[in-house]
């Protein structure tokens, strides 16, 4: 006698299959909804939202100043010391992200996380330790050594990521953290004075023929 064997019902009881994405496959849309729910990313600023983190990272380097010089509202870099170094520090953070080849995420929530090291510094007046201690709370809460896997929520820094990002804040922020907070606490701004300054305009030589001696050159005058 044959033995029957039992077939699997169908219908709704199946597995949903997860398709890994890739970076170059994200649209604006999934960018937002693939970051952590804290994500540092997409706040406030210039990277703000993916298109604008997007334009900002295809700039090219001559453009890079004076782009974020109108974005960030800096108009008096020439003569404010403290608008000069954040226009500075900006600059070389987006510099590190594009050379690095960050993502649209990880560069969003870069500027975040230096924004919040400066307003740090100016608002709270954190000492170097206290920040440091605020970026290490970082790095565990939004950073995993491991590469995306292309399906789970993404952290903010993934990968190489963690170490370029280290590596900026150590050689930027933290180097010159002195310096920083000298400059973004004090408080500096542009004057003008006018000073009203009366010229003598300069005698009028006579004619060069008129300086030589009528008998010097009168014996001139008989040699030719």
């Amino acid at each position: 006698m044959a033995s029957k064997k039992k077939g699997k019902k169908s219908g709704g009881g199946k597995d949903t299959v997860k398709v890994a994405l890739s970076f170059e496959d994200f649209t604006d849309d999934d960018w937002q909804s693939k970051s952590q729910q804290d994500t540092l990313a997409w706040k406030a600023g210039p990277f703000s939202t993916p298109q604008s983190t997007r334009e900002l990272l295809l700039l090219e380097p001559e453009e890079i100043a004076s782009n974020l010089q109108e974005q960030l509202g800096l108009e008096s870099v020439d003569v404010n010391a403290t608008q000069s170094i954040i226009l500075d520090i900006f600059s070389q953070l987006l510099w590190t992200c594009k050379e690095n080849k960050l993502t649209v995420l990880e560069s969003s929530a870069f500027f975040t996380l230096i924004n919040n090291m400066i307003d740090n510094i100016r608002e709270k007046q954190f000492s170097l330790e206290e920040n440091m201690t605020y970026f290490r709370t970082i790095l565990k809460t939004h950073a995993q050594l491991s590469r995306w896997d292309g399906i789970s929520d993404m952290f903010d820094f993934m990968g190489d990521t963690v170490t370029v990002v280290t590596q900026h804040v150590k050689r930027s922020i933290f180097q010159h953290y002195k310096l920083y907070t000298q400059v973004l606490t004090t408080t500096t701004e542009a004057e003008t004075q006018h000073q009203a300054i009366t010229l003598t305009p300069p005698i009028a030589l006579p004619p060069l023929i008129e300086s030589v001696p009528a008998s010097e050159l009168q014996h001139y005058k008989e040699k030719a």
